[in-house]
């Protein structure tokens, strides 16, 4: 299951220091400021994020999310 949550940072608020520490990048173009990135968090604490969606990568993004999520969830082998 998974649930998704959109969020639009204010500047100055819980939400956009939340971005930053996940790792996502703020950019800022003629109109201000946006953060266009993903953070997956898993019920067991663990964090993946993609800090930009970068238009070089279009092509690749079903690949990025689907290799983001997999990493997240899958859990390290003790050796």
């Amino acid at each position: 299951m998974v649930a998704l949550e959109i969020i639009d940072p204010r500047p100055f608020s819980d939400d956009e220091v939340s971005a930053t520490r996940s790792g996502s990048k703020i950019s800022h173009n003629r109109r201000g400021k946006f953060v266009f990135g993903l953070a997956v968090q898993t019920q067991f604490g663990a964090e993946k994020s993609i800090p930009f969606f970068s238009p070089d990568r279009q092509n690749f993004v079903e690949y990025d999310i689907s290799s983001l999520v997999d990493m997240a969830v899958s859990r390290q082998k003790k050796i």
